[in-house]
């Protein structure tokens, strides 16, 4: 009778359950077996059909953010992986890096901050597609998700608005993120010695402005205002005087060269202009 020799086996460790669960919860739905360049060929189509559905949002999105109380890409994402499993996931992280793209327009946005803001956004279009597949079939019980209504309605407050949370998390703090990486810019620097500035108002009423028996003392507050300042540069509002600019007397602007002059410095005038082209007056300030 010869001895058995028994040895016992290795339990599961709970990083090893955890990995078996993720992959049978996010196990494709479709086990087809596909050459390389059939995938890749999916792949590109899945990117396509994810880039142009969220250019659709670009395009038609609400005001200068392109806000959308419905994302398409992000159904294009959830079907893709529960049909096709995690390996069309890059696909989709590629479509949102992508469709950032009017971020580049924003002025100041560099290729580092692009990268950063959109590789978070890519992340979590991924993480929302994953949770979404990973929800529905784990609440739901089965790969047929929608064989009963009750599948419909896990769907839409457990997949769509948990997944949708977490990816819309990540993506604004990744481009939180991209901001902060701005801040990090110094866009002005001190040069040379300061100025000092003088912003003058006459606090002229507009219905009293332009009456031809006020325009006399409006030049002539505004011109003390001007003669009472010390201010390198001197400003005065956009309109500050009641005239077109070829009727401003020629005296009156000299003035007001001179005691530029007199601080060493510069005074910015406000006045009104007409210009004729082709029999039309086109008037500007």
């Amino acid at each position: 009778m010869s001895d058995l020799a028994i040895r016992p086996s290795n339990p599961l460790t709970l990083a090893q359950l955890a990995r078996d669960q993720l992959t049978q919860i996010l196990a494709p739905a479709e086990t087809a077996r596909r050459r390389l360049g059939a995938w890749i060929l999916l792949i590109l189509v899945v990117l396509a059909a994810y880039s142009i559905a969220g250019l659709v949002v670009v395009l038609f999105g609400i005001g200068p953010a392109k806000i959308s109380p419905v994302y398409p890409p992000a159904g294009i994402a959830v079907a893709a992986a529960l049909i096709w499993g995690p390996r069309i996931l890059p696909a989709i992280f590629v479509g949102q890096f992508l469709n950032g793209f009017p971020l580049l327009a924003e002025p100041g946005t560099t290729l580092p901050m692009y990268a950063l803001a959109n590789t978070g956004t890519g992340m979590g279009a991924i993480l929302e597609a994953s949770i979404a597949v990973a929800m529905l079939r784990s609440l739901a019980g089965t790969w047929h998700p929608f064989d009963r209504s009750r599948h419909v309605v896990i769907f839409l407050l457990g997949s769509s608005l948990g997944a949708a949370l977490v990816g819309g998390t990540i993506g604004t703090l990744s481009l939180w993120a991209g901001g902060y990486w701005l801040r990090q810019i110094d866009w002005t620097y001190a040069e040379g010695g300061s100025v000092t500035v003088s912003l003058l108002q006459g606090n002229i009423a507009q219905e009293m402005k332009w009456r031809n028996d006020k325009i006399s003392s409006t030049l002539s507050a505004y011109r003390d205002l001007v003669f009472a300042s010390e201010a390198r540069l001197i400003i005065l509002p956009e309109t500050a005087l009641p005239l077109y600019l070829h009727e401003v007397p020629p005296d009156y602007l000299d003035s007001l060269a001179a005691r530029a002059r007199s601080n060493r410095g510069d005074v910015l005038v406000g006045a009104a202009d007409v210009a004729y082209v082709e029999g039309l007056a086109f008037g500007a300030a």
